[in-house]
């Protein structure tokens, strides 16, 4: 059950925000958070394991692909929000 929650949580979560961004956009820097500290836990568990298997670089690779597109929607999700403080600005 341990090692299940984690590999459910974060693709219902990325599921989520996908579906509703503005809905949801509270949980980005969460899910950014999590993706981080996932990476650099799976790098710390290859070094001191000192294995380096195809797996591990497949997770790896999906993980920091994850990565790049929660960062691709929070810099979305700020466009307009920057966009209207310039025009109420006006």
């Amino acid at each position: 059950m341990i090692y299940a929650v984690p590999a459910v949580l974060f693709p219902l979560m990325a599921l989520f925000i996908w579906l509703d961004t503005s809905r949801y956009e509270v949980y980005l820097p969460l899910f950014t958070a999590g993706k981080c500290l996932g990476i650099f836990v799976l790098l710390g568990w290859s070094i001191v394991s000192k294995q380096v298997t195809i797996m591990e670089s497949f997770i790896l690779s999906g993980d920091l692909f994850a990565l790049a597109v929660i960062l691709l929607i929070m810099k979305d999700v700020q466009k307009p929000i920057e966009t209207q403080e310039l025009m109420e600005e006006k």
